[in-house]
């Protein structure tokens, strides 16, 4: 499964945050979970300040 979500902030200068995400489930237990966090906008905007801050994450989780 693959997911697109994200926020943007139209009111003074362009800012966005975007999380493209992958979900596989390899089992009826064991499900991975993986994607990217994008943030970006000028210094002063809301997202803009996290710029710097993108970031990979991936949980593994196994239900018994």
């Amino acid at each position: 499964e693959l997911k697109l979500s994200g926020t943007a902030d139209f009111s003074r200068n362009l800012n966005h945050y975007v999380q493209p995400k992958l979900s596989h489930k390899f089992t009826h237990a064991l499900q991975l979970d993986a994607g990217l966090d994008f943030f970006g906008g000028p210094d002063g905007s809301f997202w803009g300040r996290w710029a710097d801050n993108d970031r990979f994450f991936a949980f593994l989780k196994y239900v018994f």
